[in-house]
């Protein structure tokens, strides 16, 4: 995560301040890249030859970029006067989209509670420079207000996931791809999370069940001592200490 975020040396960082350049070129900024992740495991040099590729080993494995068009894909602007004609657009759904900063983050971009308090006299020799803080929104800034935003609507809740995994690409009945249906569970981390299990305690029982099942391995642990309600989890730690030792 500090190798694509962590300021000012992050690689989205690095894109960001590029795409702020006003003759900035995809191959300075693949150089840049090169030079301030040239010991790193993370981000690095696919091959040992020139090339106009990055790679990032992603959780899930390696995956390599093309820097060609990189910078202009992150900016990702508008002509002024497009965006205007679809804020007076006659379509609601148009005018929506290109006002409401729900779904136009680049409004907000300048806001905030400091943008708030400013003095009506700043706000108005500031607008040039807000209208600037606009126009630099880059792709990869609104990816991360998302990311935030949806890390801090997650924190607020107990959510559930449920992994779908599709049995072939072809939409057919009947029809298993062994190869594709891996590949999925190696890009969710099933495989690893699976590994994980298998290392520890895969199935983890009540320390009651625990007991009951168990405890014929150590005879000498007696629970019951009298006590209706014995505590299982010191008894059943007592077992593991005898069947260990």
């Amino acid at each position: 995560i500090d190798a694509l975020e962590k300021r000012p040396a992050g690689l989205f960082c690095i894109v960001d301040s590029e795409c702020l350049m006003p003759n900035a070129k995809d191959e300075g900024c693949l150089n840049k890249i090169h030079a301030t992740f040239a010991t790193s495991k993370i981000i690095y040099k696919p091959s040992r030859f020139a090339s106009t590729n990055f790679a990032v080993a992603h959780y899930a494995g390696e995956v390599i970029y093309d820097i060609i068009s990189f910078l202009e894909k992150n900016t990702d602007k508008l002509h002024a006067d497009i965006i205007n004609l679809f804020k007076t657009s006659k379509v609601a759904l148009l005018k929506t989209l290109f006002t409401d900063p729900r779904f136009a983050p680049e409004l907000s971009a300048g806001g905030g509670a400091a943008a708030k308090a400013r003095p009506a006299a700043a706000s108005s020799r500031g607008g040039a420079g807000s209208e600037r803080a606009k126009q630099n929104v880059t792709v990869g800034m609104v990816f991360r207000q998302q990311l935030d935003q949806l890390v801090e609507d997650l924190n607020k809740t107990n959510p559930r996931y449920i992994r779908c995994i599709k049995p072939n690409g072809e939409k057919e009945a009947h029809n298993f791809d062994s190869i594709d249906v891996r590949r999925q569970l190696r890009c969710a981390g099933m495989l690893e999370s699976i590994r994980i299990r298998r290392a520890g305690y895969s199935v983890r029982r009540p320390f009651k069940e625990f007991y009951n099942r168990f405890r014929l391995l150590c005879p000498s642990v007696c629970g019951l001592g009298g006590r209706v309600d014995p505590d299982y989890k010191d008894l059943s730690r007592k077992i593991l200490m005898e069947v260990e030792a």
